[in-house]
């Protein structure tokens, strides 16, 4: 075998292995995901190509008309797959629909049916069997994808595209110097060094865009950030604006009882706003890291949604809305496993959009059935329609990004944070639910929610005070509480409705102030959780592990701004009892306390 025979098929298997390194460097790097299926087809087309020209050296001399045939049709049928991926590669990486397209797959395999039958007519009638030849045919393929991509590249009408579309034009062209010098000067492996050459500019070219998409990904986080600045400037500002000015029209009108009533009122309605402006910002930071936690409590889903529209049904009546309800009998399971508070959480985003883009005397409708039940699992659906404004299509795609609201007037006329929704989704799909929206602009709109949530076997019956039963006339209270404003208005309350209060300003004298007192000395302890020198937690534990009858029995109700779920779950392995969120409802407090006071009633009567 001559000696550039020898040092031809070590530099083929040299530079194959080289491709082969690259194609697999290549297929682990982060973003290449999109490619993945074309991985397999590019290392198989680069041995055979490499693999069939090396034993076609070997066994020119030697071998038969039908290994040399075979040989060929293998080299050439390489040469077309690779030319085919990296004309497929660019667009299939940057979501071109060009491969989703019947007809231009058709006519791209139509050069592959083309050179099987010019082999198959070279092998019989022996006119055209020669190397320099086959190269030739099997460098059409190259031609033609350069031809197509050009042809693509004069079509399309859009810059960005037009640019993705230059990148398989890049790719090929090299390929195709390749093979074409090899046919004249077929002492070095140009084919095989070119395509080498043409995988590095992959690589290369996939590191460049991996970090063009960072820098991307880094400005538009910066971007987020301070559009997210903007809108929380003005969001937390709008309802303190308000407080202040209703302040000072307060203080200039002492002596008029109504004008001090209206201003307190809009003075409320300016608090609430910013409370569930602040529980939004909350939410949606919980959710973006991942820290969102979902318990198994047991509710009951019938009470859960009747609870939630009666409250609804006032805010809508205050707004001439009607709102119109399916529910009781369409529920068989209605003793479910899950996270009430944030099913609640969904259906009062949803509810409360429709009342807010809802024109007075319109109509809003909510129906929920049960779709299945396993026997561990029950699916629910929930649909909530309104004769409202709707939305446009093209807002439609985006309702479910954070700050999204169709037109830039309505963070004012609205009065809303653009978060709803975007909390809505991500809670859902947390619970691994869907949820589908159906919407006209100028005739509604209607939300369909799917959730699955585990079915409670055992079916709780929930006591409830009644009305009367509501007084917390001398109740003995530990209140451990450590902001002097938070203490005054809770002592102040409390005291208002007949309870006689202990104050603790920290964790360790609450636990010093029942250690020292007589058993059955308090009758309930409300526990701030955040507190100096010792924190509720570690105090509720320190005041179960007191060697006193009561000290396991007394009632301990968490009294605190820490509201999420890990919050609750941590307060109730403490060994608390209750959790109330601050700013305080002091009439859900003062229910609460008077469930544990009748209680108590109850057990000294028996």
């Amino acid at each position: 075998m001559e000696a550039w025979n020898i040092s031809y098929i070590y530099t083929v298997i040299f530079m194959m292995l080289i491709n082969n390194i690259l194609v697999y460097v290549l297929s682990r790097t982060p973003g290449f995901g999109k490619s993945e299926r074309w991985i397999l087809q590019l290392l198989i087309a680069v041995c055979v190509c490499d693999l069939s020209d090396v034993f076609g050296i070997l066994f020119k001399q030697t071998a038969g008309r039908n290994v040399l045939f075979i040989l060929d049709a293998a080299f050439i049928f390489s040469v077309a797959s690779i030319s085919l991926f990296f004309l497929c590669y660019s667009e299939n990486m940057y979501g071109s629909d060009m491969f989703k397209k019947s007809i231009p797959l058709i006519t791209i395999h139509i050069p592959i049916d083309v050179l099987c039958i010019i082999i198959v007519a070279s092998y019989r009638t022996e006119w055209i069997y020669k190397y320099p030849q086959i190269l030739m045919i099997a460098n059409i393929y190259n031609a033609y994808s350069i031809l197509l991509s050009l042809w693509r590249i004069h079509k399309e009408k859009d810059a960005e595209k037009r640019k993705v579309l230059w990148q398989p034009v890049f790719y090929i062209v090299p390929f195709f110097i390749g093979i074409f010098l090899q046919c004249f000067f077929n002492t070095m492996p140009w084919a095989n060094t070119s395509l080498t050459i043409t995988i590095l500019l992959i690589f290369v070219n996939n590191q460049q865009r991996l970090l063009q998409k960072k820098t991307q990904d880094a400005e538009a986080a910066v971007r987020a950030k301070s559009e997210f600045l903007s809108h929380m400037s003005h969001d937390i500002r709008t309802p303190i604006n308000g407080m202040m000015g209703m302040l000072d029209i307060a203080q200039a009108h002492l002596n008029n009882p109504e004008k001090m009533d209206l201003c307190l009122s809009k003075m409320r309605g300016a608090a609430d706003q910013l409370l569930s402006l602040i529980n939004d910002v909350l939410e949606m930071s919980k959710i973006e890291t991942g820290s969102i936690q979902l318990v198994e409590e047991p509710f009951d889903m019938i009470r859960l949604l009747n609870g939630t529209l009666a409250v609804q049904e006032i805010i809508a009546s205050e707004k001439s809305l009607t709102i119109e309800q399916d529910i009781e009998g369409a529920i068989e399971h209605p003793c479910v496993c899950g996270s009430p508070n944030y099913v609640r959480s969904i259906l009062v985003n949803i509810i409360s959009n429709a009342i807010k883009y809802t024109n007075p005397g319109g109509d809003i409708f909510v129906s929920a059935r049960e779709l299945s039940c396993d026997g561990e699992y029950v699916k629910f659906e929930f649909i909530v329609s309104d004769t409202g404004i709707g939305m446009s299509e093209e807002f439609a795609e985006h309702i479910f990004e954070p700050f999204t609201q169709e037109h830039a007037e309505n963070r004012s006329s609205y009065q809303g944070t653009g978060l709803g929704m975007s909390i809505v989704k991500n809670l859902i799909n947390k619970m691994k639910g869907t949820i589908t929206l159906e919407t006209k602009q100028g005739e509604g709109s209607t939300f369909t929610i799917t959730l699955p949530v585990k079915l409670d076997t055992v079916c709780f019956e929930e006591t409830e005070t009644e009305e009367e039963e509501t007084s917390i006339e001398g109740m003995k209270i530990l209140l451990v509480e450590d902001n002097d404003l938070n203490l005054e208005v809770a002592q102040y309350i409390l005291e208002d409705a007949g309870a006689e209060i202990v104050v603790a300003r920290n964790g360790l004298e609450s636990v010093e102030l029942f250690e020292q007192s007589e058993s059955d000395s308090f009758d309930v302890i409300l526990m701030d959780v955040m507190m100096p020198v010792m924190d509720g937690l570690t105090a509720t534990k320190r005041i179960r592990k007191l060697k006193r009858k009561d000290a396991r029995t007394v009632p301990v109700i968490a009294m605190t701004a820490n509201v999420f779920n890990e919050d609750i779950i941590a307060a109730k392995e403490a060994g608390m009892n209750e959790h109330i969120a601050k700013p305080l409802d002091f009439d859900k407090l003062i229910h609460t306390l008077a469930k544990y006071f009748l209680k108590m009633d109850k057990k000294l009567i028996s």
